[in-house]
């Protein structure tokens, strides 16, 4: 996806009104290229200039288990609440 994603990026640098449909409604200008992000995915567009710094965090951890929300995802993939609930305490108690 990220390969996709310079393509947008290219066509912003040399078409300004793209350029400006990715600043105004990224989704819509994605949807335009034909890119498609996964669901739940939001996607914010910041232009640079010489006077502004981004700077891009990581995704905090959950404090109590260590893991991202998306690595929880991952885990707990297949497993009933119950289930997860139930390998969380036990890995708790080994703590």
């Amino acid at each position: 996806m990220s390969n996709d994603l310079s393509k947008a990026v290219t066509r912003a640098s040399n078409d300004r009104d793209y350029r400006a449909k990715l600043l105004d409604d990224p989704q819509a200008a994605l949807d335009d290229e034909g890119i498609e992000l996964p669901e739940g995915v939001d996607v914010k567009v910041v232009e640079n200039d010489a006077a502004t710094i981004y700077l891009v965090l990581p995704e905090a951890e959950d404090d109590e288990l260590g893991l991202t929300a998306a690595e929880l995802e991952r885990v707990a993939a297949g497993l009933t609440e119950a289930q997860l609930t139930s390998l969380l305490m036990v890995a708790g108690a080994r703590h």
